[in-house]
């Protein structure tokens, strides 16, 4: 896991100063392995500061550190593929022509990580599915993005548990 400290984060998608901001003035410190949950009603910039936290949104104001590093503010935005981390999208982004061990993988494919190492990561994970369907239940597909989702990275090696 890794620390995150948000100092003054603001966004607006509007032009104009009276425009309402979608996330205004945040600040917020999340401790190394600490869990937390962002929970608001529809529209009040929940899912803009995760896109912010990712490094998808660049912010109109404030900073956001991880593990002490500077990785967004306005003007100097870390690229979402040089952060570590993964996110899990709102709409569960699966390929359904792809199997679910195609579909998890995927993320350490594109950083060529070698095909045992992939096999390993794939073990350890919740799934063990290898059949295509064209109609995945929902909760297939959500433990399938999540799995997706989780950078190796930043999980346990295989069989540390």
């Amino acid at each position: 896991m890794a620390s995150i400290a948000i100092k003054g984060l603001t966004k607006s998608f509007n032009a104009g100063d009276d425009a309402p901001a979608a996330v205004a003035d945040l600040d917020l410190d999340i401790k190394d392995n600490q869990f937390v949950t962002l929970l608001g009603p529809s529209g009040c910039g929940k899912t803009t500061t995760l896109r912010m936290i990712a490094g998808y949104i660049v912010p109109d104001a404030g900073s956001i550190h991880i593990n002490g590093r500077l990785l967004s503010a306005p003007g100097s935005v870390v690229p979402p593929d040089q952060r570590g981390m993964g996110m899990v999208f709102q709409n569960y982004a699966v390929w359904p022509h792809k199997t679910v061990y195609e579909n998890v993988v995927f993320g350490l494919k594109v950083r060529k990580t070698p095909s045992a190492e992939a096999k390993k990561y794939w073990m350890a994970s919740p799934i063990l599915l290898t059949r295509r369907s064209s109609r995945p239940s929902s909760s297939r597909t959500s433990r399938t993005t999540v799995s997706s989702g989780v950078s190796p990275a930043r999980a346990p090696p295989p069989g540390s548990q």
